[in-house]
């Protein structure tokens, strides 16, 4: 019977201690968001290289790589929500604002880590995530 009662109130005590990690671990007061990675801005587009207004996917995948791919997994849905299709459901200055000013959990990225000429690759490579 003692071993019985050990057992439950160990128990007992140890989903109470789940509860309460659970619960303030998901509080949004907390923002545990991962430091992002700089990424070397390109001073001047070499010629032919599409200009910030057009973007360029294939460096865009890159900076995606170095800043967004911890929260959001090759896109999908992590610890940020799935980004596949978002330019479908945003617009261009949405998208921008939300990566400039961030929300909820999500860190802003400056211009110092992010270059206007880096973001305009970034919303050209989510505009590839379908």
């Amino acid at each position: 019977m003692f071993i019985k009662s050990h057992w439950l109130k160990l128990i007992l005590a140890l989903m109470i201690v789940g509860g309460v990690t659970l619960a303030f671990g998901c509080s949004k007061k907390e923002k545990a968001t991962p430091t992002p990675t700089k990424v070397a801005a390109t001073s001047t587009p070499a010629a032919g290289t599409p200009t910030p207004s057009g973007g360029d996917a294939t460096r865009g995948k890159t900076v995606f790589a170095a800043n967004c791919t911890v929260c959001h997994p090759d896109g999908k849905q992590g610890v940020g929500p799935s980004l596949i299709g978002v330019t479908t459901k945003l617009t261009t200055q949405q998208i921008t604002t939300q990566i400039r000013n961030g929300k909820n959990v999500m860190p802003a990225f400056s211009t110092t880590q992010i270059s206007d000429a880096q973001l305009a690759d970034l919303l050209a490579y989510l505009a590839t995530l379908k």
